[in-house]
């Protein structure tokens, strides 16, 4: 399994020998203890890779990288992992305390802004952090390679690259390194910004701050418990579930679930269609593996929401709501364990469901009785009425349609009606994009059943009627 490539501060280290048994040996050989030496020791394992972090000579954290997801642990978890595969390859990566501390805020923290690269202005959320002046860390993720800026203050003043042979930019000026190394160096690549306050990370809940006594031994300061006796194993078939998709309050569909993998997206072949154009073509998946559910983003563009949350991979529980776009997908499955009734549940096929625009343009179309005229129809709101009058979308008090968000510029977009009548969309400025129908936009003339986004809200421009198109001239 691919591990993240984390950066590093010198070149990392094989440790020759290097098993469970003489972990403190190799311990001994590249950590000069109590000399401020520190760094992190990463495991690899077959389903994941575990993390020990060094501080001033002494481990400080843990952590686990399974997939695309990083979590924080206990050190002895580290030992733990390390008992259980004793022979499992290990790699000592030099990291001064600067660069441990980013780490350790990376694996323990929850990002506050999720961005990519294509979409915002790198340059412009610098400047926005650095007028708030909250201290961050900043993670650019670029497939397997995670890079970091520590932020004081809200402004760059280290940066750390993952080497991929390239020359690496200057690092004179952190916020130049870092503009650098994301529109010139990377050839303007799509990467994940993730945005996460504090520089700092306490120590881990079992982390020793001095050294063990002469004699004693890491891997005896935490030796594993010994584990409590297996249950036998049970094998059955999926238990049952359903997924119950909703527009707002009102149900589309109950779909359930007949094999371990069900697929969710615009393309035809997706066990749950979703007609919209801000749902990516492979935007989501359900699997069953290993006992459990696991909801899982397929890199969409407009991502994968569970119970407001946006994430990349989460387990799934009884009751989690999903949210993708303005649709609710609510998830149920019986918490009883019991095996279900003998079945070919991973061999029957699943018949595709389809959430068209129409069955969406139905369900929205009940509320033009509350805005006879031309309006806007947003979830969980009253229609907006269009008149001859601007309306504006942003996240200050003066806005028409109140948008919140870091990124959403106080006026961030307008709509004006033309002299030909029909209505017109202006993007004003802000960090985040405006879409219609998916499409990013700074200026377009609106038609019936135009999707608008921005930032987390969605408005869909209902007509009373169509306007007639304006006459064109003919050419010679």
């Amino acid at each position: 399994m691919p591990i993240p490539g984390l950066p590093t501060s010198g070149a990392p280290v094989a440790p020759p020998g290097a098993r469970y048994e003489a972990f403190d040996e190799v311990y001994r050989r590249v950590v000069s203890a109590g000399q401020s030496a520190s760094g992190y020791f990463v495991l690899t394992l077959p389903e994941e890779a575990r993390y020990l972090f060094i501080l001033g000579g002494l481990p400080y954290g843990a952590g686990r990288a399974q997939g695309g997801r990083l979590g924080s642990t206990g050190i002895g978890d580290f030992f733990s992992a390390y008992a259980s595969h004793p022979t499992a390859p290990l790699l000592f990566c030099p990291a001064d305390a600067f660069l441990i501390h980013g780490l350790l805020v990376l694996f323990g923290g929850r990002p506050s802004i999720q961005v990519t690269s294509d979409l915002v202005d790198v340059q412009g959320i610098l400047e926005r952090l650095a007028a708030r002046g909250v201290s961050t860390v900043l993670a650019l993720r670029q497939a397997q390679r995670v890079h970091l800026a520590l932020c004081p203050a809200g402004r760059p003043a280290r940066t750390y690259f993952v080497p991929d042979g390239a020359e690496l930019p200057a690092d004179e000026d952190a916020q130049d390194a870092l503009l650098a190394f994301v529109y010139t160096r990377q050839g303007g690549d799509r990467m994940a910004l993730d945005v996460y306050e504090g520089l700092e990370a306490p120590p881990a809940a079992d982390a020793s701050l001095e050294t063990p006594p002469p004699g004693r031994r890491w891997t005896e300061h935490y030796r594993p418990a010994p584990p409590p006796p297996a249950a036998p194993a049970v094998a059955g078939p999926m238990p049952p579930a359903e997924l119950t998709v909703m527009l707002g309050d009102r149900v589309l569909q109950t779909l359930p679930f007949r094999k371990p993998r069900l697929s969710i997206g615009r393309a035809p072949d997706s066990d749950l269609v979703i007609e919209n154009a801000g749902v990516s073509r492979r935007h989501a998946a359900i699997r069953f593996e290993g006992g459990r559910f696991l909801l899982e983003d397929l890199r969409s563009a407009n991502g994968t929401f569970l119970n407001r949350h946006r994430i990349t991979s989460h387990d799934l529980t009884d009751g989690d709501e999903i949210g993708i776009l303005k649709h609710r997908l609510l998830f149920r499955c019986a918490a009883a364990r019991a095996a279900a009734p003998a079945s070919p549940t991973g061999t029957v096929p699943q018949a595709t469901v389809h959430v068209g625009t129409r069955e969406v343009e139905r369900l929205l179309g009940g509320r033009r009785s509350a805005a006879p005229g031309p309006c806007l129809l947003i979830p969980g709101r009253e229609p907006v009425p269009l008149t001859d009058e601007a309306v504006t979308i942003g996240s200050g008090e003066e806005a028409t349609v109140r948008v919140p968000g870091l990124l959403v510029k106080r006026l961030h977009a307008r709509i004006t009606r033309g002299p030909d009548g029909r209505f017109h969309l202006t993007h004003l400025g802000g960090l985040v994009a405006t879409k219609v129908n998916g499409e990013r936009v700074s200026e377009r003339p609106l038609r019936d059943g135009d999707v608008i986004a921005v930032g987390p809200v969605e408005l869909t421009l209902r007509l009373a009627e169509e306007p007639a198109p304006t006459a064109r001239p003919v050419r010679a």
